[in-house]
């Protein structure tokens, strides 16, 4: 939630921005966002493993 936080007081009106979308919104905008870098990791961990061996 921090992470949506830090986006929105990014935004010129902050508090507006936060208003407009709804929760359910800004919960998949959440989700997509971590699932996108646990993704990044395991590609980088897969590639780690590949060295190693």
């Amino acid at each position: 939630m921090r992470v949506i936080i830090d986006l929105a007081s990014q935004h010129q009106n902050s508090a507006t921005f936060m208003e407009i979308k709804p929760k359910r919104v800004v919960e998949i905008y959440m989700l997509r966002w971590i699932y996108d870098h646990i993704r990044k990791d395991w590609v980088w961990n897969d590639d780690i493993r590949d060295r190693v061996r």
